[in-house]
């Protein structure tokens, strides 16, 4: 099991858009074989930046998901949202809880 997360900030005056588009990932992405979970988050504390918490089965599915076409066209798309790049970081579980659930932490979902 590997966990991705990806960083980014909405260009000035392109918050709204850049989540909109965000948003539209989930559900495609979330019934994509091997993801065990695909969420979106927004920053409390600086404006436009978001975050997507990814698990996904192994890096085999995680390398599927990056070919499939609705990320290659948000990324398409969200070019001109974005300030700056995505920053993608790759993780490993090395320890902690059986219980990864993410409920009750005080995160919150875009939705």
């Amino acid at each position: 099991m590997i966990f991705v997360t990806a960083r980014m900030d909405a260009r000035p005056g392109q918050r709204e858009l850049l989540e909109r588009a965000a948003k539209a990932l989930v559900a495609p992405t979330a019934a994509e074989q091997g993801c065990l979970a695909y969420e979106l988050y927004r920053c409390t504390d600086r404006e436009g930046a978001l975050l997507f918490f990814e698990c996904w089965e192994n890096r085999e599915a995680l390398e599927r998901h990056l070919q499939q076409p609705h990320l290659q066209q948000f990324m398409a798309h969200a070019a001109h949202l974005l300030q700056g790049q995505v920053a993608v970081t790759i993780w490993e579980k090395i320890a902690g809880a059986p219980n990864t659930s993410s409920e009750g932490t005080g995160c919150r979902t875009i939705s």
